[in-house]
């Protein structure tokens, strides 16, 4: 799944540049800080804890807090561009910005009709 569900740390350090420069990446811990701050979740049974193979309930454990999925997934909500506003903000940015290059790309190397 595009590395989603991949921590930083457990990526190699030739690969980590990617993820600061693609988009999916921002707009992913948008939506867990969205979903998931702030909220509670019930466990399930431990019958159906085991036959699901869900990973944040503990055996006995009632329920999960949103912020146990976000610090598994190393989002900080608290942190500066991490926020949903920041990368909010980033995406902005990187949609012109790429826009800015293609257009400069695009009248650099027009070759058609000026």
């Amino acid at each position: 799944v595009q590395g989603f569900f991949i921590q930083l740390d457990k990526i190699g350090w030739w690969w980590r540049w990617l993820h600061w420069v693609a988009m999916h990446s921002y707009s992913f811990a948008s939506f867990m800080v969205n979903e998931f701050a702030g909220s509670t979740w019930s466990c399930p049974s431990e019958t159906e804890q085991a036959s699901e193979g869900l990973s944040f309930c503990q055996p006995g454990q009632s329920s999960v807090s949103g912020e146990q999925v976000l610090e598994f997934y190393q989002i900080d909500p608290g942190t500066p561009g991490q926020d949903r506003w920041g990368n909010s903000g980033v995406l902005v940015g990187m949609a012109i910005g790429f826009t800015a290059i293609a257009g400069v790309w695009k009248w650099l190397f027009h070759t058609g009709k000026k």
